[in-house]
């Protein structure tokens, strides 16, 4: 695996956000309307089988409840709230995750110092700094 269990949404955000911004620029990319001239051979056209629609949410639906019940399984088990503590501490592949993560800290030489923001000033600090980066690059010398 290259990334732990736990990073998967983040990339998979950065990948929609990528796509997003991809179709938005190129949307013939994605598009098939042969009688307006455009015709991708990327083009999916969805079954509209409202069968299928229906088996493949209720299969998803289902996915999601069992992991839901999984999560609270395990916090039961181990008298934990999920909302403050790991639930799947002592488990072989949290174990191997944070080895990952142990050794991604050894190896890693950083160059700048991380300064430690709460929630509520990271935005404002983060808008401020690209706010003095555009400024800078801006105003001509």
């Amino acid at each position: 695996m290259l990334w732990n269990k736990g990073g998967w949404i983040q990339n998979r955000a950065n990948t929609l956000a990528i796509w997003c911004m991809f179709a938005q620029v190129f949307p013939q990319f994605q598009t098939s309307m042969p009688e307006l001239g455009v015709d991708s051979p990327f083009a999916v056209n969805s079954t509209m089988n409202a069968t299928a629609n229906l088996w493949v949410s209720v299969l998803a639906l289902l996915a999601n409840i069992a992991a839901i019940g999984y999560i609270a399984y395990r916090a039961h088990k181990l008298q934990v709230n999920p909302y403050t503590h790991e639930v799947f501490t002592g488990t072989r592949d949290f174990e191997k995750a944070n080895a990952r993560v142990d050794e991604f800290d050894r190896e890693s030489n950083y160059c700048c110092e991380v300064k430690s923001w709460s929630a509520c000033e990271l935005p404002t600090n983060f808008i401020f700094t690209l706010i003095r980066s555009v400024s800078r690059l801006a105003v001509p010398n």
